[in-house]
């Protein structure tokens, strides 16, 4: 159900919109009537209606001042706009709270009912979007298991982006957005890193062949390897391997 607050200062037309809309089968229930701006904005604090139908002038605050407080907060209402006034300054200044129809009174009862409809229609589309953005934040892992999970697979030969995207259903744009935020880093600078911190680590111990080690920081292709170790140390794998043994005992 659709709660929709009412708002003008002429208790007659108040009360024929009221009976109007509750005459409809819309879906739409008046929940609050008022009779001048602040009222209305009471009236709103207290229940946040979705539907907000207002005559735009009305004493103590005119309907575009209320429009312009409520915007501000809440993006999402409908807004309908009443007025007796054909000006162009007000139909701009409606145009700029994002109000989403704006009608001339007298109205007639069918223009009403087709402006109503499409609010109704209005209101549950913007809800589904609210929900969908929602289940799409929801969906996004938490930067800490992305990472955890870099951190315990970064050997693996085929772990890249797109393994990623699909272990954690996110978007090549969410899955670099992560890493970087979590770490400073982009995806292939903290794999590599990851890679060369333990081949460092494993080319300690001289018992090991280089092309076992590549294999298990996992790189396939040895020569491939021992390019990316160098570039990143300076050192050949056999030149840093012979530093850090260099004055140990045989």
């Amino acid at each position: 159900m659709i709660r929709a607050l009412v708002g003008d200062d002429e208790e007659n037309i108040r009360n024929g919109l009221i009976r109007q809309i509750e005459s409809l089968d819309l879906g739409i229930q008046v929940v609050a009537a008022a009779e001048n701006g602040r009222q209305v904005m009471e009236y709103y604090e207290k229940m946040t209606p979705d539907l907000l139908i207002l005559d735009i002038n009305m004493p103590l605050m005119s309907g575009l001042e209320c429009i312009e407080q409520i915007r501000a907060q809440d993006p999402d209402c409908v807004i309908l706009i009443l007025s007796g006034y054909d000006h162009f300054s007000y139909a701009q200044k409606a145009i700029q709270h994002h109000v989403d129809f704006y009608l001339l009174k007298p109205v007639e009862d069918e223009e009403l009912e087709d402006a109503l409809r499409q609010s109704a229609a209005r209101f549950q589309q913007r809800m589904e979007q609210r929900k969908l953005i929602r289940q799409a934040k929801e969906a996004e892992p938490e930067p800490a298991s992305l990472i955890r999970y870099l951190y315990e697979h970064f050997t693996d030969p085929d772990l890249n982006a797109e393994k990623l995207q699909e272990q954690f259903s996110i978007s090549h744009s969410t899955l670099f957005k992560l890493v970087k935020t979590a770490t400073g880093k982009t995806l292939v600078e903290l794999i590599t890193d990851l890679r060369m911190e333990l081949a460092q680590k494993l080319l300690a111990q001289k018992e090991l062949p280089v092309k076992e080690i590549a294999g298990r920081c996992g790189y396939s292709d040895q020569f491939y390897f021992s390019r990316i170790f160098k570039k990143q140390t300076g050192l050949s794998p056999k030149e840093y391997r012979a530093e850090v043994l260099k004055g140990e005992p045989e």
